[in-house]
């Protein structure tokens, strides 16, 4: 590659930061607990009940994807704020294999 072909410093894409990709993680996380619900549950209701419930993560985690590419968290409130985002997101992949249970909130 010639200096002529490499892009200028300016044309650099943005990289992903590490609180991104544990982000990405979490949301992981989530879709673990969804394929432990369908494990548990190999029926279609079984499958429409994961689907149903797999709505609200990804709609979660498109709207913090379009958040963080928007409005990338560079300095600290923008990270705190992606943190508790986080624990919220945390807090719903722990609930989701008691989403259609008796005991459920």
């Amino acid at each position: 590659m010639t200096d002529a072909d490499r892009p200028a410093d300016g044309d650099q894409p943005p990289r992903v930061s590490t609180l991104e990709l544990f982000f990405d993680l979490v949301f992981v996380f989530a879709i673990t607990q969804l394929t432990g619900i369908l494990a548990a549950d190999m029926t279609p209701t079984g499958a429409l009940r994961v689907l149903l419930v797999f709505g609200v993560p990804w709609w979660m985690y498109a709207g913090y994807v379009w958040l963080t590419n928007a409005r990338p968290p560079t300095r600290t409130p923008g990270r705190l704020l992606l943190l508790l985002g986080m624990a919220g997101f945390l807090i719903v992949g722990l609930a989701l294999p008691r989403a259609f249970g008796g005991d459920t909130v």
